[in-house]
């Protein structure tokens, strides 16, 4: 039944509700009349005689009493989805409805646009902690004093607590909005938040930096105003330091090359997963300025298509790339040609980057094979090349959408991430990540693969980005910074992890790898420079077979009596094998053929 914006008030409701009474509708559209507290008593105490579960009651002027007629009535209907955006109701209301919530068979209520404040959204909040099946859409109106208004919009699902979209209007925000917000969210993430007023200050600035302390922020929106405003990096900076954000979206700010200055300078402060600074004419100057807030990074992922960059910001943006986590990179529909694709193939061999999109950007068949010509000293897998006129240097047919590449070796990229997820895992007793040994006849890796993963992560910190890409981000987007935190915290510690490891699972390592040759363990440890590492195997010598020539497990390498020399530590012992001096070096007499055999025998 559809009633919408015909002007009915609350006598005319009084008729239409008892047409409405013992009626198989189930579905009521009454937005835009003016039914007021008084039509929304006549239609709450037929509800229970309705088979009505859809009731739309937007923009119909009503306050507080409306909504305790309706909540009184609404625990014996069917209704399960509840429009009453747009009306009058404040707290009062809210708290009416709030304490109904949970003994209704609603799931969707939709209170935004009312005159709701932070003590009637608690009291929902508080309602839907009970009913976890309810989605909410609320605003909440806040007046610090009679100049400043703020009102924060949010939607949000009560469902396992998931979705949360957060928008700030005005200016004034103060403490019980900040300590509102805070609270909030501590525990469920922003999906979206937008700062809708018009400048920030140094006191709003404050305030908000409280109420986004330690607060996980999908998707933040800044206005252009923000960003160019005097002092508006040094704002953004203070309120976002200590927020966990996942993407900073910039997108269509009219930013230009004097932006993207701007925004480099606050980078250098926050830390972010995803960069979208599309559609803004940052041109090459502003590739230029942008490219010092990307260096040492957590970027993972840089849009930047539709920017009229040329040849010269794509070797701007190259040169840096190694030293950054960026992993995806969008450069479609500039203008970076030949020359710059010339550039960007040298830049992504020392990168992380697996995926790039070079769209519309007028590389030709030269740019292509520049980039072709340079994939096996790349992670690259994936590659967007259409409406680049390449199409008369390839084979007919080739399709160039998305140019999927198969590798052969693997990308170093891959092996990080097959090799972690097989050797290391989160260890549910200390929620810290560790070593493992590998299931028996399951595994595709060997001991090299420890040295591998490690060596990697030391020699080039920012390969862990492709650990944190498999680990950190679901397919719902969402990031997992906890987990994050782990991986670093695991990286900082690894080669501590590693000695422990080896300390708990000698026994099981040497089970799966038994045909293993431990003294080259020993050799890629020194060869790292990993020399607790290397005195930790030296220690347990006695358990590798391989440490030893002779069938009795009497004579060593000569490599590890070599590293028993370096690092201060007894070839034997004197005391309990006074003859063993001598049975080394005939032994080595007798075998000249080893490799080493006469430095041992001067050395001893």
């Amino acid at each position: 039944m559809n009633h919408s914006d015909n002007i009915l008030g609350d006598e005319e409701i009084k008729s239409l509700s008892q047409r409405l009474k013992n009626s198989q509708v189930t579905i009521v559209n009454l937005s835009c009349n003016i039914i007021g507290d008084k039509g929304a008593k006549y239609l709450a105490e037929i509800l229970k005689d309705t088979q009505i579960t859809t009731l739309n009651l937007f923009r119909n002027e009503i306050g507080d009493e409306g909504a305790k007629f309706l909540a009184r009535h609404l625990k014996e209907s069917r209704v399960t989805d509840l429009n009453l955006s747009d009306n009058y109701i404040g707290d009062e209301g809210a708290k009416y409805l709030a304490e109904i919530l949970k003994d209704t068979q609603i799931t969707r209520i939709d209170l935004r646009e009312n005159n709701i404040g932070v003590c009637g959204a608690q009291y929902l909040d508080l309602a839907q902690g009970y009913t976890k099946r309810c989605s909410l859409k609320l605003d909440i109106n806040y007046c610090a004093n009679c100049q400043n208004y703020i009102r924060i919009i949010s939607s949000y699902s009560s469902q396992m607590h998931q979705i949360a979209n957060v928008t700030l209007y005005g200016d004034g925000i103060g403490t019980n909005a900040v300590n509102y917000l805070n609270q909030r969210f501590k525990e469920i993430p922003i999906v979206d938040l937008t700062l809708n007023s018009d400048e920030l200050n140094a006191i709003e600035s404050q305030y908000l930096a409280q109420a986004f302390n330690d607060i996980e922020i999908m998707n933040l929106n800044v206005h252009n105003c923000h960003v160019m405003q005097t002092n508006g990096i040094q704002y953004l900076v203070k309120i976002f330091r200590h927020s966990r954000i996942v993407e900073l979206n910039l997108c269509k700010k009219q930013l230009k090359s004097t932006g993207a200055k701007y925004v480099a300078n606050l980078l250098k402060e926050i830390n972010i997963i995803d960069l979208n600074i599309s559609m803004n004419c940052i041109e090459d100057e502003g590739v230029k300025h942008l490219v010092s807030g990307l260096k040492n990074n957590t970027i993972r992922r840089l849009l930047l298509s539709y920017n009229n960059i040329r040849h010269e910001g794509a070797k701007y943006l190259a040169e840096i790339l190694k030293d950054t986590q960026i992993t995806s990179l969008d450069l479609c529909y500039n203008r970076v040609g030949v020359h710059g694709a010339k550039y960007l193939a040298n830049g992504l061999k020392n990168s992380q980057v697996t995926r790039l999109g070079l769209d519309g950007n007028m590389i030709k068949y030269k740019g292509y094979r520049y980039l072709i010509d340079t994939l096996e000293d790349t992670n690259l897998y994936s590659i967007d090349l259409h409406h680049n006129c390449i199409e008369e240097g390839l084979e007919k047919g080739t399709l160039l959408y998305t140019f999927n590449i198969e590798r052969n070796p693997i990308t170093i990229a891959k092996n990080i991430k097959k090799i972690f997820k097989e050797l290391v895992s989160l260890n549910p007793l200390t929620s810290e990540f560790e070593f493992i040994v590998p299931k028996i006849n399951i595994s595709t890796v060997d001991v090299d693969n420890y040295i591998f993963l490690m060596k990697s992560l030391n020699d080039n910190p920012n390969t862990k980005a492709h650990i944190f890409e498999m680990l950190c981000r679901n397919d719902n987007h969402r990031y997992n910074f906890k987990i994050t935190s782990k991986i670093n915290e695991f990286i900082t510690k690894i080669d501590d992890k590693f000695i422990a490891f080896i300390r708990s699972n000698l026994t099981d390592l040497l089970q799966v790898f038994d045909s293993y040759n431990y003294v080259n363990l020993v050799k890629q440890f020194q060869d790292m420079r990993s020399f607790v590492i290397v005195q930790n195997l030296l220690l347990r010598r006695e358990q590798y077979i391989s440490c030893y020539l002779d069938e009795n497990k009497e004579i060593l390498h000569p490599y590890i009596y070599e590293m028993l020399n370096e690092y201060k530590m007894p070839l034997y012992s004197r005391e309990l094998q006074p003859s063993k001096k001598e049975a080394i070096i005939s032994y080595y007499k007798n075998h000249s053929e080893i490799d080493g055999v006469q430095e041992i025998i001067d050395l001893l």
